[in-house]
């Protein structure tokens, strides 16, 4: 027969870069044999054998074990003793420059812009496989006018990826002027990354989104908080200035929360906090405790002895405790820090154990766990004779698309809401509360949110027999929907230098509704505030129910 040939031959493995060496061909090929040749597969099925690098090349050599083709003359005769070589091709896979989606303000310089790259195969890492400084670029600027820009990924180059940008990327960017409502920015938002509409909960909550404020990133300490949030002597200002400092720090509190107001307007549960399951667990604070749990639990002691009551205007009430919450300082330091918070529920404690007999405990700056971890902790303890308060000074949000109210404690991110304290979970707490009095005081913006019921349930012209034979569960409120002053009283808020007011001037006992009307006379008075005050019927409220304010001093 024929001299040996020697033949290249090209197989039908070419296929995209993955990291490895695999080569898989079937057995239709190519080959350079000469004229009156032919080479043909020994059989049909398909052929594993591996690439002499996993990297990108044309004629790459592939090696395999056996003889898996051969070389025909033209009548169809084996040619024996033949070299063949088989090559095949390796192209670049693709990597994807995904935008993060961002709002940035008129007039200010274009920053931090992020982003990731995807497609990276097997176990491979962007630093090992690409070359160069990921960035991110947009052609917006200062000056240029409001809308929708794109913002590309550059910087980097790999030898086995080429690179595309996502679809996304083209609208990326929304700058926004700084008088566009607030919902305007987050509808702009949502367009631009629908994403995070069907993202699970455990993901959103921790989606980051660039920082909605002035010149795109919050500076506490910058002109615009300090306008809003500094110092200021209220009691100097004309009412519209006042008016003008109320709209500043909304508009500012709107901003600053964007991010987390959003992500509630996609999963209104992200600030729920689970139900607690054993006892053990409702003292870690990570969850709420349940009236199923407090019935199958038993009492447990006080946590501290009741002073015995020298005079007491109404016996039937029997220990009287308030709880107390001051939030002066946040760890996100893009929260404003507040001067009065802590000041101030130190100062209404001591009237309220002095004046009207209470066990007091006071929370400085509590995180999320410390708070419900007190509340658990106050439900195992009292009995429907006991009289409670629960107070809270620091700051607070109200949603406007659906009125959810929220406190702001220490630990709570400005973006993620998965750390702030819904009313629907103190009304749920509440609700387990064994006591018939209980009053919630609550002294942050927006705080109106939790007396939206309003007083149709509270009793009028009521007698302290008969109130109390009743479940009674209202909210003081120091605002309705607007911000409210954390200052402006000798070192306290309005609210609070009004609140101990009113109960310095308890003799024998008054209702709620009656303290209200003096605290919310005297607010108004002094700073465009409304304070509130209402029932909670979803706690457990009975109607014609009222919190009693009882003058009682302790031996």
């Amino acid at each position: 027969l024929s001299d040996p040939l020697n033949v290249q031959v090209k197989v039908n493995a070419s296929r995209t870069y993955d990291a490895t060496v695999r080569a898989i061909f079937d057995s239709s090929v190519s080959n350079d044999a000469p004229a009156g040749y032919s080479v043909q597969a020994l059989t049909p099925a398909a052929v594993e054998g591996a690439f002499q690098s996993k990297d990108v090349g044309a004629n790459k050599p592939i090696s395999f074990t056996g003889n898996k083709f051969a070389v025909l003359t033209a009548s169809g005769k084996p040619v024996f003793g033949n070299t063949l070589t088989y090559v095949g091709d390796v192209t670049p896979a693709t990597l994807t420059y995904n935008a993060d989606s961002a709002l940035r303000e008129l007039g200010f310089p274009i920053t931090g812009l992020t982003g990731n790259v995807s497609g990276l195969m097997g176990t491979e890492t962007l630093a090992a496989a690409t070359a160069g400084t990921l960035a991110w670029q947009t052609d917006a600027t200062a000056v240029s006018p409001p809308g929708i820009y794109a913002v590309n990924g550059t910087g980097l180059s790999a030898s086995n990826y080429i690179f595309t940008q996502a679809g996304g990327n083209a609208t990326a960017l929304t700058l926004m002027g700084i008088n566009t409502p607030i919902a305007t920015q987050q509808q702009a938002l949502k367009g631009s990354d629908y994403a995070l509409q069907t993202a699970p909960r455990t993901m959103l909550a921790s989606i980051s989104h660039p920082s909605l404020g002035f010149g795109g990133v919050f500076d506490i300490s910058g002109p615009r908080a300090q306008a809003c949030f500094g110092p200021v002597n209220l009691t100097s200002m004309r009412p519209e200035e006042l008016a003008q400092l109320l709209d500043c720090r909304k508009d500012f509190k709107k901003r600053l929360f964007a991010e987390a107001i959003y992500k509630l307007e996609i999963d209104p549960g992200l600030a729920d906090v689970p139900a607690c399951m054993t006892a053990a667990e409702a003292s870690t604070g990570s969850c709420r405790i349940t009236t199923e749990l407090l019935e199958a639990s038993p009492r447990t002691e006080p946590q501290q002895t009741a002073p015995r009551a020298a005079k007491a205007a109404l016996p039937q009430i029997q220990r009287k405790i308030a709880v107390l919450f001051g939030v002066n300082d946040y760890a996100d330091r893009k929260i404003p820090h507040l001067e009065n918070a802590v000041p101030d529920v130190e100062a209404v404690s001591r009237i309220f154990a002095e004046k009207l007999g209470y066990e007091v405990r006071v929370v400085r700056n509590p995180k999320k766990a410390d708070i419900f971890r007190t509340l658990n902790e106050l439900s195992t303890e009292v009995n429907a004779s006991d009289s409670i308060v629960v107070y809270y000074a620091g700051h607070g949000l109200e949603l406007e698309k659906n009125g959810a109210g929220y406190w702001i404690p220490s630990d709570a991110p400005v973006n993620d809401p998965s750390r702030w304290i819904s009313n629907g979970d103190i009304s749920k707490v509440l609700a387990g509360i064994r006591a018939r009095q209980v009053a919630v005081i609550s002294d942050s913006c927006y705080s109106g949110a939790f007396a939206r019921e309003g007083t149709a349930s509270v009793g009028h012209d009521v007698t302290a027999e008969e109130v109390l034979t009743k479940r009674s569960v209202v909210v003081l409120s120091s605002g309705g929907d607007e911000p409210v002053a954390d200052e402006g009283k000798e070192g306290h808020s309005i609210f609070a230098w009004n609140l101990m007011k009113a109960v310095e001037s308890v003799q024998n006992w008054l209702p709620g509704s009656t303290i209200f009307s003096e605290v919310q006379v005297g607010v108004k008075k002094e700073f465009p505030q409304t304070p509130k005050y209402g029932s909670l019927t979803a706690a457990g409220h009975q109607q014609g129910g009222d919190y009693l304010f009882e003058q009682r001093q302790a031996d």
